[in-house]
């Protein structure tokens, strides 16, 4: 995968899926395309709650989780389908498990691991999550049209082809990298983007002198259309609350872990070459 790899296959999978997914739309008009209309059926869930008070969790987590498997799979999921709904409530609890106390503890004495129910249900989770991604790529593989990527896996098995047609079959091309690679979007998308939306949404409610006057400039600016990324310059007050928002939800106070390439001595510490260093922003964010 990207995350947690290191060397040249790294190197390799990182520049492949920026690639990829720029041509598939990340950051671009078609990805905006499938937000919009993802967030029509995102409405429609919220709409049959009248008004009454829920939790809006699985819903942003299934929304958010849609627009990347239609940009990793090249489809959508109905919000109703038994193993969307499994994958991304498993992938949610995972990551809530690896927060608790249990998993902290675990991170600093691992050999407390065979007697942690946690340990055991987020190793559960990630491994039914990943026969199911084998499961879909099986079904792209059956059906795959080189001249007619759907999404990044697509690009991924043409690439995969393509090296193995030409002789080379130990390539950093293979079905683990896959499976790892599409595990970490999913994980570096769905959770941090559905997590940063509910904030949004406490926020306003909790200030809601400042949810009235994001509204006043949207409806001034925009009218009743869909708000489009090019109406953000036009956005001022709502960008700054956006920024905020981001500030104040401090979604991931640590990154991923980094290893020294070499000996090094910072801020008077000698960190020895091959170290894990965590890197915590949490007082960036105060």
């Amino acid at each position: 995968g990207i995350v947690f790899a290191n060397g040249d296959s790294w190197k390799e999978m990182r520049r492949f899926a920026l690639t990829n997914l720029r041509d598939f739309g990340m950051g671009k008009k078609a990805s905006e395309e499938k937000i919009i209309e993802e967030v029509h059926y995102l409405i429609e869930v919220f709409e049959e709650h009248k008004g009454k008070a829920f939790d809006t969790t699985q819903a942003m987590n299934y929304a958010v989780s849609n627009i990347i498997c239609s940009i990793v799979y090249g489809s959508r999921f109905d919000y109703s389908d038994p193993r969307f709904r499994r994958s991304v409530d498993q992938a949610n609890e995972s990551i809530r498990l690896g927060g608790s106390i249990s998993i902290q503890l675990y991170n600093m004495f691992p050999w407390l691991g065979p007697l942690l129910k946690n340990k055991t249900l987020i190793l559960k989770n990630i491994a039914d999550n990943k026969g199911e991604m084998k499961e879909l790529v099986r079904g792209l593989k059956e059906t795959l049209n080189p001249q007619m990527c759907r999404g990044f896996v697509d690009s991924f098995l043409v690439r995969k082809q393509t090296l193995e047609e030409s002789g080379n079959m130990n390539s950093h091309y293979h079905t683990e990298n896959l499976i790892q690679t599409v595990a970490n979007l999913f994980a570096a998308g769905t959770d941090t983007t559905g997590t940063t939306l509910r904030w949004g949404l406490l926020l306003m409610a909790k200030y809601p002198d400042i949810q009235d006057r994001v509204q006043e400039e949207i409806s001034r600016v925009i009218g009743s259309r869909q708000a489009l990324v090019e109406d953000r310059k036009n956005l001022p007050y709502t960008d700054a609350v956006i920024h905020e928002t981001q500030r104040l939800a401090n979604i991931v106070p640590m990154s991923i872990p980094h290893t020294t390439s070499q000996d090094v001595t910072f801020q008077g510490y000698f960190i020895k070459k091959g170290t894990d260093v965590f890197f915590i922003f949490f007082g960036a964010a105060g």
